[in-house]
């Protein structure tokens, strides 16, 4: 008998109840994911998460008391192997960028279509960055109106930057990434403060759009 593969665990925060149900009972019709929890604020959801260990977090960003934003900086430490998602009406680019930074592995729409919230639920689960064309339009626009000056060759980056490159682009953090290379975490912390620094980026969200931009890695 083959074993069977896990189902996708998904833990919902959502103060719009009829939303949050709706959601739910989405998610739920389908065969390979399992709602494991959900709830009204994002206070409430740190010890339910913590219990339940969902695969992918789909949270609101603006909550009255401890909101989105702050709920995924305490994610890292809680249950630092689920992905979060963020639902949000807005398309500030402010909330997208700080929402990225802070470990969101994909940023919708909170109208998107069914599919594509089942779409973003598998991709994001499987390690994939998950966005709407819009919120790729807003990332794109911030990074050119950012005025560095970037290198447009990726001949300056060793070969092991390159591995550390991939590995980011895949989803991992840093623990992953050194595990995966055999190396210290500090070591990794060091390759990508030299990297930003030849990239002309400032953290590993800028360093991933210019990379996948300027195709670094396709280069000989």
């Amino acid at each position: 008998m083959e074993p069977t593969t896990p189902k996708i665990g998904v833990f919902l925060v959502e103060d719009h109840m009829i939303f949050r149900q709706s959601i739910a009972e989405v998610l739920q019709r389908e065969k390979d994911i399992e709602v494991v929890g959900q709830c009204a604020t994002a206070s409430e959801a740190l010890s339910l998460i913590v219990a339940t260990k969902p695969t992918v977090l789909l949270t609101e960003l603006t909550f009255s008391g401890m909101g989105g934003l702050e709920l995924l900086t305490q994610l890292a430490t809680i249950s630092p192997n689920t992905k979060p998602i963020v639902f949000s009406e807005s398309l500030s680019e402010r909330d997208l960028l700080e929402a990225l930074r802070l470990g969101a592995r994909g940023y919708a729409y909170k109208k998107i279509s069914t599919d594509a919230i089942l779409d973003c639920v598998r991709r994001v689960a499987a390690g994939e960055i998950w966005l709407q064309t819009q919120h790729l339009e807003i990332l794109v626009r911030s990074l050119q109106t950012r005025g560095r000056n970037r290198p447009v060759s990726g001949a300056q980056l060793s070969p092991r930057e390159k591995q550390i490159i991939q590995l980011v682009l895949a989803g991992c953090r840093n623990r992953e990434v050194a595990k995966e290379l055999g190396i210290s975490e500090k070591t990794v912390k060091n390759h990508l403060s030299n990297i930003f620094d030849k990239l002309g980026v400032g953290d590993r969200l800028e360093m991933a759009l210019y990379v996948l931009d300027k195709k670094l890695l396709a280069e000989n």
